[in-house]
């Protein structure tokens, strides 16, 4: 048993040696787009499952199992936070995936004129298209 545990042992070697090498290849190479700059919508309370075929519904050419197994492997799953990504040509599965979990989205703009009253605040708010209005159901004088 013993010897043929030695002799299967350098087979089972070089396969981890070679799988590593692989997935670390995988990891390195730039991500194909299906457009040179592409916005990715992550919604709030989604799994990692689901935040991998949205990224690759959005035109990154990733494989969804591969995005999803990276992120349970190194314990980064529950993570990913909402937000919209900007994903540009020429990164890496291992870049996008480090974009996604140090919560580095995309940021707005909004600019707050001083004079404002609540109405015309409100009314620049739904005319945003980088943030949520939830006062749309407020009254003026809420």
């Amino acid at each position: 048993m013993r010897l043929r545990f030695i002799r299967v042992l350098p087979a089972l070697l070089l396969f981890a040696s070679l799988s590593v090498l692989v997935a670390a290849w995988k990891l390195s190479v730039p991500l194909v787009l299906r457009h040179p700059v592409l916005d990715i919508e992550i919604p709030a309370g989604i799994t990692m499952r689901q935040v991998a075929r949205e990224v690759a519904s959005s035109g990154v050419e990733v494989e969804p199992w591969a995005l999803e197994a990276l992120a349970r492997l190194t314990g980064s799953a529950h993570r990913v936070k909402a937000g919209r990504y900007e994903v540009r040509a020429g990164l890496t599965t291992w870049q996008l995936f480090r974009k996604l979990v140090r919560e580095d989205p995309d940021q707005g703009e909004f600019v707050l004129i001083e004079g404002w009253n609540f109405r015309r605040l409100r009314e620049e708010l739904a005319r945003s298209p980088d943030l949520a209005n939830d006062s749309a159901s407020l009254s003026d004088r809420q």
